[in-house]
């Protein structure tokens, strides 16, 4: 950069120009290049900062005051200060990029923000909050912070065992260290906690204000969509978007990470929006669970097991009926029957029908049958109709690619159904060792698999 390359010689370090003229002598063990122009080079124990200046045609170097720097700042434009008390132990500080000292190398380091702030401590046990010119602006009295200062600098932090909010950089207590416990509730408005206090469980915001009372035994499932509350042996939930509550209603709740929950009254299941706070369908399901993108709901008819097969949402895709239903990642779903089997994309719409009842999906992405002639075939769940690629055998799925049977040649194809080498050899084994084993022309040979990270 600037008509200059930083260059390694003899295991050393140093600089040329275009022209391939020594600037800095290839001398050093470390090197290191900063903002601001400057180089710092180690050279055993001593550390050398160079300034580079660009003028045209002229790129040039000059030794300036050294910097005890051994780490990358986490402050851009600035220097970080290294102070290796003893071997077990280091303090860290900050200079500008003329080496003049502005943070002394006295602080255990944590979390710093690129604009001039660091979470410091001066014991390792207490913690607070400085500027880039050591003014303390929180002191030295917190437990170390457990996570990332938000971009709204509202942070939670503990202190003699009880924690609360405080805005930063001014310090300002949001909300008063009398809390047992604050997590940051990822709400869709504004950001809220999760707070418990005397054992029990609500949700406040940074202003003090109670979203839901401090009356529950446990929050379970923080998510964008869905938390389940719990007291006794009930359960309800609270959406973070419509600020909403179904109130202790439910025996049991699952998928709750989603808005649309599977909820239990009795021994039934129904789907219900956690968000609108209605019941998308009645009480009526020995069993829920996800496919795919399809929802399945088990209903009992003399004897019988039918399943309902329902979109994300809730809405009917198949009306119940006894057969299994398998959805695919891409959306389409394989329903086997008794005698007969269906693929379907994801609003119902037929993709492919199958006589064949040994018809069956296969590995999780494929779905075998049987040709016209009853030999076996295969094709990938996100085959079209008319775009259909009929193999006549699929391997193992290893190292990013099967080999694949198709009109008496092999090739090899990734999981998303695609040819990663055409069909053109006589034989071909499973990838291994970043390699691939082919017969073409009656020889075999060897090639490398370029799928293979």
């Amino acid at each position: 950069q600037g008509g200059i390359f930083m260059v390694r010689k003899n295991g050393k370090y140093g600089v040329v120009d275009l022209n391939r003229k020594i600037l800095i002598e290839p001398i050093y063990d470390k090197m290191n290049s900063t903002t601001g122009g400057y180089y710092i080079f180690q050279k055993g124990q001593d550390t050398i900062m160079w300034k580079f200046t660009p003028m045209k045609g002229y790129p040039v170097f000059e030794k300036t005051k050294p910097a005890e720097v051994k780490e990358e700042s986490p402050i851009p434009g600035y220097i970080k200060l290294v102070n290796k008390v003893s071997n077990k132990e280091t303090r860290y500080g900050f200079a500008n990029m003329k080496g003049d000292t502005l943070v002394p190398p006295i602080y255990y380091l944590g979390e710093c923000l690129p604009d001039g702030y660091a979470i410091a401590s001066q014991d390792g046990q207490k913690w607070g909050f400085i500027d880039i010119h050591n003014k303390v602006l929180l002191d030295f009295k917190y437990d170390k912070l457990r996570v990332k200062i938000p971009a709204n600098m509202q942070v939670p932090l503990k202190k003699d065992d009880k924690m609360g909010v405080v805005q930063l950089p001014e310090g300002k207590v949001l909300l008063p260290f009398e809390y047992d416990m604050l997590t940051i509730n990822k709400r869709i408005k504004a950001r809220a906690y999760q707070a418990q206090k005397d054992k029990a469980w609500g949700i406040i915001d940074a202003n003090g204000i109670s979203l839901l009372p401090m009356e529950y035994d446990a929050l379970i499932g923080e998510s964008n969509n869905t938390l389940v509350l719990k007291k006794g042996n009930l359960y309800g939930t609270w959406s973070p978007y419509s600020e909403k509550t179904s109130g202790l209603v439910f025996d049991e709740i699952s998928n709750r990470d989603d808005s649309i929950c599977f909820v239990k009254k009795g021994e039934l299941w129904a789907l219900f929006n956690s968000v609108q706070v209605k019941e998308i369908t009645s009480f009526k399901y020995t069993k829920i669970n996800k496919s795919g993108v399809f929802l399945v709901g088990e209903i009992q008819e003399n004897g019988q097991t039918m399943r309902h097969l329902l979109d994300k949402n809730g809405n009917e895709v198949l009306p119940p009926e006894n057969a299994t239903m398998y959805g695919f990642a891409d959306g389409s779903c394989f329903v086997k029957r008794a005698n007969s089997s269906i693929h379907i994309d994801e609003e119902g719409n037929l993709l492919h029908e199958f006589d064949d009842k040994s018809a069956n999906v296969f590995d999780k992405t494929w779905i075998s049958a049987k040709d016209k002639k009853g030999n076996p075939a295969f094709i990938h769940a996100s085959c079209r109709p008319g775009k259909e690629i009929w193999l006549e055998s699929v391997g193992k799925l290893s190292e990013g690619l099967r080999a694949c049977k198709y009109n008496g040649k092999y090739g090899y194809m990734n999981d998303n159904g695609e040819w990663a080498i055409k069909p053109i050899f006589d034989d071909a084994k499973d990838a291994s060792s970043k390699f691939l084993r082919v017969k073409y022309s009656g020889k075999w040979g060897v090639l490398k698999n370029s799928a293979s990270k």
